[in-house]
């Protein structure tokens, strides 16, 4: 299994919100975070004659204390399978690729803190067994392209949460990734 990673953002820069937000009166927010996946994407493991339309989504909540960047409930996942539409072969006088299975574009399986306020999200990406035809300028060649999974790690950032308004979402887009965030206070009678 090969690692790859990928940087979501690392450090966000939420300071134009800052002059807008209500200072709570605790140090622990509950933090929605949501990623949605939407692009062009290689579904035959590196072999661009297998590619299609990706959405993905993954969502995170989780408690977290602001003065000390750190998790006080463990964070719960929530994947969201992948959807694949417009199978195409890089090579438009090709035929589309044939995948025998399901394509996963990112499945998250843990979160980690590595400090500060930077998560490593760490899961999986799955290619399906995928029947590919190479080289349409002449003579076609068919292949069988194996299925693979590989671990992914996405590094991305909390927001300071003294700079978000509270209930108010942020968005923005990093890469193919379009991350939200919902955090609110969380008050203890």
């Amino acid at each position: 299994m090969r690692l790859r990673h990928a940087t979501l953002a690392v450090p966000f820069a939420l300071a134009a919100l800052a002059a807008s937000a209500a200072q709570p009166k605790t140090d622990t927010f509950h933090v929605r975070m949501e990623g949605a996946y939407q692009a062009r994407t290689v579904i035959a493991y590196q072999d661009n004659s297998g590619q299609a339309d990706v959405t993905d989504r993954v969502i995170l909540e989780f408690d977290w204390h602001d003065r000390e960047h750190r998790f006080v409930t463990p964070p719960r996942l929530e994947n969201v399978k992948s959807k694949v539409t417009g199978l195409r072969n890089v090579e438009t006088s090709c035929p589309p690729p044939a995948p025998n299975g399901d394509y996963e574009h990112f499945d998250a399986t843990a979160v980690k803190s590595r400090g500060g306020t930077t998560l490593d999200i760490v899961g999986v990406r799955r290619y399906p067994e995928t029947r590919v035809t190479r080289y349409c300028q002449g003579s076609w060649k068919k292949a069988t392209v194996p299925a693979r999974t590989e671990e992914v790690v996405l590094h991305a950032g909390v927001p300071t949460l003294r700079q978000v308004r509270q209930g108010s979402p942020v968005s923005m887009k990093l890469g193919d990734w379009t991350w939200s965030f919902l955090v609110t206070p969380v008050v203890k009678p």
